[in-house]
């Protein structure tokens, strides 16, 4: 009857260690997932950091401003106001003069 009762191997014998955990449980598939991203993140991270050393990696050129003198500018800005069509101001203004003289 003993037996009966003491169904645990733990009971029986203090030597016996516990079931371990299948391979497959979700933890440690966790574990591997966050392992990988962490090698990863340093992978990239030394690639980055030793590429830009070396200059492997290319770096773009910076634009540089053309310098414009300020007679330039201004040239450029008449010759812009005087494209400009106005149309004809002095028969658009006199119907507004006709006007203002009746009053």
């Amino acid at each position: 009857m003993e037996n009966n009762l003491n169904f645990n191997p733990q009971m029986q014998n203090p030597n016996v260690t516990p079931p371990l955990m299948p391979s497959g449980s979700r933890n440690g598939k966790k574990l591997w997932i966050w392992v990988s991203v962490a090698v990863a993140v340093v992978v990239a991270g030394f690639i980055w950091y030793f590429g830009s050393k070396q200059g492997i990696l290319p770096q773009l050129p910076i634009p540089t401003p053309t310098p414009q003198t300020e007679a330039q500018l201004d040239a450029q800005l008449n010759s812009e106001v005087g494209e400009v069509d106005l149309g004809d101001l002095d028969s658009e203004f006199k119907s507004i003069d006709q006007d203002l003289n009746s009053l």
